[in-house]
């Protein structure tokens, strides 16, 4: 399957980010769409269908920042796991952190991955770059 009908999910609280990341994705072709949030709970909100504006429809994959307003990108995890109707969901951490309780809490979350967050554009297409290529070989459901 590819990444012919993968949607992302992007929960991050700063401009910024999310329009470097944006460009990023554009610059390297991937033309998926983009959902985003801007905290775990309108993460939840959209991916349990009970956003009023936003939805997302399988597959997809979330990409979510760390330190958020409301809901934070550990907490949102947990939640994510916790329910059965989300729980395959690939979750990938996209943060500036390299605290080792943030990176073993993920992983005890099984955290699809858990990526330094680019400094500079040029990275940003690396990671994103790496994402895509990632992305084509996994088959979603």
């Amino acid at each position: 399957m590819g990444t012919d009908n993968l949607q992302i999910l992007v929960v991050e609280d700063d401009e910024v980010d999310i329009l470097t990341l944006l460009r990023a994705f554009k610059k390297l072709g991937f033309d998926r769409p983009v959902v985003i949030a801007r905290d775990g709970i309108e993460a939840l909100q959209i991916m349990r269908g009970e956003h009023p504006e936003k939805e997302i429809a399988s597959p997809y994959v979330v990409l979510a920042d760390l330190n958020m307003p409301r809901m934070n990108g550990l907490e949102l995890l947990a939640e994510i796991r916790k329910d059965p109707e989300l729980f395959a969901t690939s979750v990938f951490i996209l943060s500036t952190s390299r605290h080792p309780t943030d990176l073993t809490t993920a992983h005890k979350h099984n955290v699809a991955g858990y990526l330094r967050k680019p400094l500079s554009f040029d990275e940003y297409q690396c990671t994103v770059e790496a994402l895509k290529e990632y992305w084509s070989l996994c088959h979603f459901i």
